[in-house]
C-alpha cells in the first residue's frame, strides 16, 4: 500500500515507522527542516521538506498513486485543507486527518461523503476515551479492550518477589490453573512470543489474555488490588483530556473531583460539569493532600500537560494510600520507568492515536489494533472472511506467519483458547499477535485476498 504522511511529529514518525516495518511504501512531508533531516536519518522512506498545503508538493509526493493521504501536522487547517485537496484533485480512495480542536469532530460539515474525508482523528479525545475504558475495567492494569468484549488483555508487570518470578510459564499455569494465555513476553526493551518453557524474571511485562474475571482473579493472586467499581475519583489536570475523562467516567454513584491550578479554567469547568467537585489547587501543593483527604480515595487520574508532574504526582498518591493510579503520558520510554514507580496504568495520547489510525487503515477488515513494546508488535482483531483458507482446517496445520500466535477465537461471544485441532469458521472474531512485518500476512490469511 503507497501512504502518504503530512506531518513528522510524535504521530507522524510513529505511525510512519510502523508500516514501514509493516513493508508499506511511505512518503512524508513535513516543513520544518530539522525534523524533516531527523525523520530521513531515522526511517527507510522519502522525506520531502515543504509545505503539505501545496498542490506541487502533494503532485511531486506521488499522490495521484497513493491508496491513502494521512494529514497529521499540528494545524487543524492545514490537515483539513490538504485532505481535501486530496480528495477533489488527486481522487485518493482513503483520507484520515488529525484534528486537535474536537468541535471538528461534532461538526456535521466534516467527514461527509462530499468533503471526502474518511475519518477524523483527535488524539485527546482518544486518549480520554481509553482512560475512560481503563477506569471501567478497574484501573488496576493497562488493558487493551476488543470489540469482540468476551476476551481483554492486560499487562502484568512481575515486581521483585513476585510469586511467578522464576517459574517457566507450564510451571505458571500448573500453580495458577485458568482460562488465560501468556501472549508475549517484554524484556529489556525486546518482545518475545514465549513457548511453555520460557522462564519469567522480575521486570518482565507479561500480556496476558483472557475474560475479565480470570483476569482479576490472576493479579489478584499476584498482589494487585482488584476494586470491582471504583467509586472515589480524583483528577488532576482540568483541561482538554481530564475533562472529558470526567464527562465519560461520571456516573450517579461514582464521586469525581478535579484539582486544577487555573482559576479561569475552574470556573468555565463548574459551569460545565455541574455534578463534579472543582477544586481551585496546584497538586505541587502537599498540602492539598491532607486538606482534601486524597488519600481516601480509590483512584487518582493524573492528565495535565506535564508528564513528569503526572507521573510524580500518581506515585505520591499512591504512597499515601491511594489504591490505584492512571498517568497521562507522551514519551513512550517512561511507561516502563511508570510500572516501577507503582502507577498501574499510563495512556499516551500519540499511542492512542496511532492505533485508531492504523484500524482504520484496513478499510474495515481488522476489528481493533493495538500496537505493544514501543511498535514492534501489534495485536489485531478480525473477523474470519468466508474467502479465508484456512477455514476448517485445524490450527495446527495452518501456516502462521513465524513470531505470530493465535490468542482467542470468539464464537457466539463465547471465548475459546484454541489448542491444535480446533478449526475455524467463517464469521468466528480472532484475535492474533504478530511482529509488525507479518500484519499484511496475517489479514491475507484470515480475511482472504485483497
Amino acid at each position: 500500500m503507497k501512504i502518504i504522511i503530512a506531518g513528522a511529529g510524535g504521530v507522524g514518525y510513529q505511525l510512519a515507522g510502523q508500516l514501514i516495518a509493516k513493508e508499506h511504501d511511505v512518503i512524508l512531508i513535513e516543513k520544518d527542516p530539522e525534523t524533516a533531516k531527523h525523520v530521513a536519518n531515522h526511517l527507510d522512506c522519502i522525506v520531502i521538506n515543504d509545505e503539505a498545503n501545496r498542490l506541487a508538493v502533494l503532485r511531486e509526493a506521488g499522490l495521484e498513486s497513493a491508496d491513502c493521504f494521512i494529514s497529521v501536522t499540528d494545524s487543524d487547517e492545514i490537515n483539513l485543507v490538504t485532505a481535501l485537496m486530496a480528495h477533489s484533485e488527486f481522487h485518493v480512495p482513503r483520507k484520515i486527518v488529525r484534528v486537535g480542536n474536537s468541535d471538528y469532530i461534532k461538526s456535521k460539515s466534516f467527514g461527509t461523503s462530499n468533503l471526502g474525508i474518511d475519518h477524523l482523528i483527535n488524539p485527546e479525545m482518544e486518549a480520554a476515551a481509553a482512560i475512560a475504558r481503563t477506569v471501567r475495567e478497574g484501573a488496576y492494569s493497562d488493558v487493551y479492550l476488543f470489540k469482540s468484549e468476551a476476551v481483554q488483555m492486560r499487562t502484568l508487570t512481575l515486581a521483585e518477589g513476585s510469586p511467578f518470578a522464576g517459574q517457566t510459564l507450564r510451571d505458571m499455569r500448573s500453580a495458577h490453573p485458568g482460562d488465560y494465555l501468556v501472549a508475549a513476553i517484554i524484556r529489556d526493551d525486546e518482545i518475545v512470543i514465549p513457548t511453555g518453557h520460557a522462564v519469567l524474571q522480575s521486570g518482565d511485562m507479561l500480556q496476558i489474555v483472557s475474560d475479565k474475571e480470570t483476569l482479576e482473579r490472576l493479579f489478584a493472586r499476584s498482589g494487585h488490588s482488584v476494586i470491582e467499581q471504583l467509586r472515589e475519583v480524583i483528577i488532576v489536570g482540568g483541561g482538554r483530556i481530564g475533562r472529558q475523562v470526567a464527562k465519560l467516567i461520571k456516573q450517579r454513584k461514582r464521586h469525581v473531583k478535579i484539582i486544577e491550578s487555573s482559576y479561569v479554567k475552574c470556573k468555565q469547568l463548574s459551569d460545565e460539569l455541574p455534578n463534579v467537585t472543582i477544586i481551585h489547587s496546584d497538586i505541587t501543593d502537599e498540602a492539598i493532600f491532607d486538606e482534601e483527604q486524597l488519600h481516601s480515595y480509590e483512584l487518582i487520574i493524573t492528565t495535565t500537560g506535564n508528564q513528569e508532574l503526572n507521573m510524580l504526582s500518581a506515585a505520591y498518591a499512591k504512597t499515601l494510600g491511594v489504591k490505584q493510579a492512571i498517568a497521562l503520558v507522551h514519551n513512550a520510554n517512561y511507561v516502563k520507568i511508570a510500572t516501577r514507580i507503582g502507577i498501574d496504568s499510563t495512556v499516551s495520547p500519540k499511542g492512542s492515536a496511532v492505533d485508531a489510525i492504523l484500524s482504520h487503515l484496513t478499510g474495515g477488515k481488522f476489528r481493533s489494533v493495538h500496537t505493544i513494546a514501543e511498535g514492534q508488535a501489534e495485536v489485531i482483531e478480525l473477523t474470519v472472511d468466508e474467502r479465508c483458507p484456512v477455514l476448517m482446517t485445524p490450527l495446527k496445520d495452518v501456516p502462521m506467519p513465524e513470531n505470530s500466535l493465535i490468542l482467542s477465537v470468539i464464537r457466539k461471544n463465547q471465548h475459546h483458547l484454541p489448542d491444535g485441532n480446533f478449526c475455524l469458521q467463517a464469521g468466528d472474531d480472532v484475535i492474533v499477535i504478530s511482529l509488525l512485518e507479518s500484519s499484511s500476512q496475517i489479514e491475507e490469511l484470515f480475511t482472504g485476498p485483497a
